[in-house]
């Protein structure tokens, strides 16, 4: 369904402006010399706003006009001071680190110095939630660090006529930054604006490289949050509190009234919930820096450094993240104890420190009251192999053997199966070899 199918079936059929009553002034009136049957139509509409709309536009957002080859674009520019505060976060602390300390989280943002004017954060406000070819971007923020502070420019589209300009003009503006940073951009934002871009016939050729900060805030925060969603994470990580916000669902019907009643009041609700979206977004990014720096001491600090030890595993930094699993036994919930117990066995087996593993082994099969099966196997492997002790590795794999459930995989419990067998075999020779 097209943008133009959709306005349609809300009941839009060009009205002329409620702003400015007067014949010629409104958007979507048929001309005197218009051909008949034709006053629905898009390509009639006048490219020059009415007058009242831009008054409205600068009282109301107070927004300007700014003059692109493609036609006129609408833009709303606010400022944020570096001391502006956001729940527990602050703008100055994301200056003051820059970004290249997330590599430890996000490998994009690793390597070299990621200097923060070359960063941009974008969020989007569409004409519906689900995405499509039918659904348009009316509301684009950039926010971006400047020497005063963070500036947030929003791109708005005051009438569908006009989307070829203002995705031209959002486009430039994407393109002078090196990252873009999103949340859940890589599903919704990007591919939908991609989109736009397609069936208006404009090119796609951004440079930037993009990152999408759900996917470093579910690692890290998935097990001591609700859910990953934004607003979630705003109430539960940053301690922010959005009060008389209008909801997410609310918005597209929103600019479809906009569009009937050309009433710019009814957006002024949307342009503040896409600048506090934009702030999160920046205050997320200083949150995780605070994790990559060990900054924060919360109750979410357990699974943070957990999620930090488990990505500095993954780029091969085996020590840093074996000090980091034992920092996490020392001061975490035994939950994510028992978890970090396997991750750290694992790496000192990969460090090849088998005393330390075996250690990490006895300790969880300890704390776990005997119910870890992972602990067995691996005390079973130590002890058939290295010690030569075949009769504690067969007690340790009938153990195991007792606790592997249905939800292990067929192919765990049939060399589990092989082990034990093989391990009876060579008890009973043994014992048959004591008793000549």
């Amino acid at each position: 369904m097209t943008i133009q199918e959709r306005l349609r079936r809300y009941g839009y059929r060009s009205p002329p402006c409620t702003l400015s009553p007067r014949r010629g002034e409104g958007w979507g009136e048929r001309s005197a010399d218009s051909p008949p049957g034709r006053g629905e139509g898009w390509e009639e509409r006048s490219d020059d706003p009415p007058d009242r709309l831009v008054s409205e536009f600068a009282r109301c957002l107070d927004g300007r006009i700014v003059s692109h080859p493609d036609g006129p674009t609408w833009v709303v520019q606010r400022d944020y001071p570096l001391a502006h505060q956001h729940g527990n976060v602050a703008l100055a602390d994301l200056a003051a680190m820059g970004l290249s300390r997330l590599g430890s989280l996000i490998p994009a943002l690793g390597g070299q110095e990621t200097q923060l004017d070359q960063v941009a954060f974008f969020d989007t406000e569409t004409t519906g939630l689900a995405g499509g070819t039918g659904t348009s971007v009316f509301l684009a923020g950039v926010g971006s660090f400047v020497e005063s502070g963070f500036r947030v420019r929003q791109h708005f589209l005051p009438d569908p006529v006009h989307e070829p300009a203002f995705l031209a003009a959002l486009s430039a503006d994407l393109g002078r930054f090196r990252y873009l940073l999103t949340f859940n951009g890589a599903r919704f934002d990007l591919p939908l604006l991609e989109t736009r871009l397609i069936l208006r016939r404009q090119r796609v050729d951004w440079g930037f490289v993009h990152v999408d900060l759900l996917h470093p805030a579910r690692r890290l925060w998935r097990r001591t949050v609700s859910s990953c969603t934004l607003e979630a994470l705003e109430r539960e990580v940053l301690v922010v509190q959005r009060d008389a916000d209008v909801p997410g669902w609310e918005i597209p019907a929103r600019y479809f009234d906009y569009l009937r009643s050309r009433s710019l009041a009814l957006l002024v609700p949307v342009f503040a919930h896409n600048r506090h979206d934009l702030v999160s977004l920046v205050a997320l990014a200083g949150r995780m820096l605070g994790v990559a720096a060990g900054t924060h001491a919360d109750r979410h600090r357990g699974a943070e450094r957990f999620a930090l030890a488990v990505a500095t595993e993954e780029r091969g930094q085996l020590e840093a993240a074996a000090a980091l699993y034992e920092e996490v036994l020392a001061t975490a919930e035994p939950s994510l104890q028992r978890d970090a117990y396997v991750r750290l066995g694992i790496v000192y087996r990969r460090l090849r420190q088998s005393e330390r593993a075996v250690a990490v082994w006895e300790a969880l099969l300890v704390a776990t009251g005997g119910r870890s099966a992972v602990a067995a196997i691996e005390l079973a492997k130590h002890y058939e192999h290295r010690e030569r002790n075949y009769p504690r590795a067969l007690e340790l794999a009938e153990l195991a053997g007792g606790l592997l459930g249905q939800w292990s995989s067929p192919r765990d419990r049939n060399d589990l199966a092989k082990r034990i067998a093989r391990l009876r075999r060579v008890s009973a020779r043994g014992t048959a070899d004591a008793h000549r």
